[in-house]
C-alpha cells in the first residue's frame, strides 16, 4: 500500500483505538465477539478442503491478534504469526495475549513457502484513495500465493449489498476471481456465512 493510504489507515484505526480501547470495534468490525469467531471459524474451515497438514499461519492484518488467541484454544498445534501495519494493535495484543506480533508494512521479504496457511481478514474493505483498488489486490493475492506452502484465504466486502458505509469498499466477486485465475485455478468462494462479505480459499 502507497504512504498516503497507509497514513489514512493509521489514522481511522488509531482514532477508533482511543474511542473503544481493546474491542473489535477498534478493529472496524461490528457484532462483536460473535461475528468476530465466526470469521475465525469460517477461516480455518479451509483445513475441510484440503489433505495437506497446516502448521503454521501467516495472519497478514492481525489487528490485536485475536485469531491467534482463537486457534490457541481451538488448534493448539498451530504456529501462529501476526503481522500488522499499526504498532499501537500490536502492542496491545502482545502484552494481552503474548503471541507473535510484528509490525510491518509489507509482506514481500517473506520467503516463497514461508507459511503453510496465509489469512487475511478486513485488509481489503476500506477505499483507497491514491492506488487503483484491484492492482492493490493483485499485488497482496500475488504475494500471499507466494509465500504459502498449501494455500491462503481472505475476506471481502461485497458489492451486492444495500447499504455501503462511507469510505468502505464493496468488491465483485469476477474481479477476486479474474485476479486469482492469473496464478491458480483452485479456488472456493462462500458467501454462506454472512450477509455482507463473502470469503476467498485459494489452492497451491
Amino acid at each position: 500500500m502507497n504512504k498516503k493510504d497507509i497514513k489514512k489507515y493509521l489514522s481511522r484505526y488509531n482514532d477508533r483505538l482511543q474511542s473503544f480501547g481493546y474491542d473489535p470495534k477498534s478493529l472496524g468490525w461490528g457484532g462483536g465477539k460473535e461475528r468476530q469467531n465466526l470469521r475465525f471459524e469460517t477461516t480455518l474451515n479451509f483445513k475441510n478442503f484440503t489433505s495437506s497438514s497446516i502448521n503454521t499461519i501467516l495472519d497478514v492484518g492481525c489487528g490485536f491478534g485475536d485469531l491467534g488467541y482463537w486457534l490457541s484454544t481451538h488448534f493448539p498445534d498451530i504456529h501462529y504469526t501476526g503481522i500488522d501495519i499499526n504498532s499501537n494493535l500490536i502492542e496491545i495484543g502482545k502484552r494481552r495475549f503474548g503471541l507473535n506480533l510484528y509490525q510491518k508494512n509489507n509482506i514481500s521479504d517473506f520467503k516463497e513457502n514461508s507459511f503453510d496457511f496465509v489469512i487475511s481478514n478486513g485488509i481489503f474493505n476500506a477505499q483507497l484513495h491514491h492506488e487503483n483498488q484491484l492492482d492493490y489486490f493483485e499485488n497482496y493475492l500475488f504475494s500471499f500465493h507466494k509465500i504459502c506452502r498449501v494455500g491462503f484465504s481472505c475476506d471481502f466486502m461485497s458489492k451486492y449489498v444495500d447499504f455501503k458505509h462511507p469510505g468502505s469498499y464493496h468488491t465483485k466477486e469476477q474481479d477476486v476471481i479474474d485476479i486469482i485465475k492469473k496464478f491458480t485455478k483452485r479456488y472456493i468462494i462462500r458467501n454462506d456465512y454472512l450477509d455482507y462479505e463473502f470469503m476467498v480459499y485459494m489452492f497451491k
